[in-house]
Formats: C-alpha cells, structure tokens, sequence
C-alpha cells in the first residue's frame, strides 16, 4: 500500500492535506471459542465395555482431549475407548480451537456380573445394585444372587432388570 494524499476543501479552498497508510482490508471472519459436547453410544453396560464416542462440538474445534475418568485420555475427534474394570466413569471432552477451549461431561457406568464357584455374583453402581429380594448393594460391592441352577431378578439401575441364571 502506498501513501494517499487527501485535500479537504473548504468554500473551494483547500485548508488542509493529510497522509494515510491507504485502505486497511477488511477484517477476517471472527473466531469464536468452541462449545464442547459429546454423545456416546450407549452409557451402561457390562465389562468389558467398549463405548464409542462422537463429538459434537459446535464453532469448530481443531484440537479434542478425552479424559476417559480410568486414567486413560485420547486427542481422537470421535475415539473408541474400552472399560475393563466395573465402576461409574465421568468421562470430559476439552475441544480447542484459536479462540479458547471449553469442556463437557457424562457418565458411564460399568458393572460385572461373576461366576465364583457355582454362583452368580454382582456388583452395584450409583446405589442402584437392587437384588430380587429388594436388598441393594453399594458400589463395586460383590454380591451373590444366586446360584447356577436358579433363576435371580436383579434391578441393573434405574428402570432397569435382568434376571440371572
């Protein structure tokens, strides 16, 4: 850009002359920081578990950081992740991008039903491990529930039973 010369006038007179740098261009488009989210297939189930998970982020992010709540992370847009030990995971999503980063999260639970010597044994979650005679179990407390040749009922969390053979 060169300099531009530029007369005002006043009454056909000129009065004064400046210098510029010229036209500044236009400004770029605004970049504004992302709002993170995620949907994840499916959020309770048994071990081992796997859960794939989907960004949905919106004002595009260019950079994913997934805290799986195991000890576990991955910078994948839309990873995959397998849980191997029974328990309640609250996993986050940070996405990134120039203008700043911002982080959304949600559970997943993960229980285990074990075979031990001719009985069937669970473990509750969230406070929601109810048995069929209505006792519950706390969390990653095993509990029989029966043996191979009976049927049990077992509540798995909120509206949720199996029965167990």
């Amino acid at each position: 850009m060169g300099l531009i010369l530029q007369n005002i006038t006043v009454s056909g007179k000129i009065i004064c002359t400046t210098e510029g740098a010229g036209i500044a261009a236009p400004p770029g488009p605004t970049v504004v920081a992302p709002v993170a989210s995620f949907t994840k297939s499916t959020g309770t189930g048994d071990v081992p578990f796997g859960v794939t998970f989907t960004d949905t982020s919106t004002n595009t992010p260019t950079s994913w950081l997934w805290d799986f709540g195991d000890g576990i992370n991955s910078t994948a847009q839309n990873p995959v992740h397998t849980y191997s030990v029974a328990g309640t995971y609250n996993v986050t999503l940070t996405a990134t991008n120039s203008a700043g980063s911002n982080t959304s999260a949600a559970q997943v639970v993960v229980a285990s039903v074990i075979v031990v010597a001719g009985g069937l044994w669970t473990c509750g979650y969230n406070g929601h491990g109810e048995l069929g005679d209505g006792t519950t179990t706390p969390k990653s407390s095993p509990v029989q529930v029966g043996t191979l040749t009976n049927w049990t009922q077992v509540a798995c969390g909120y509206r949720h039973t199996a029965a167990l053979r």
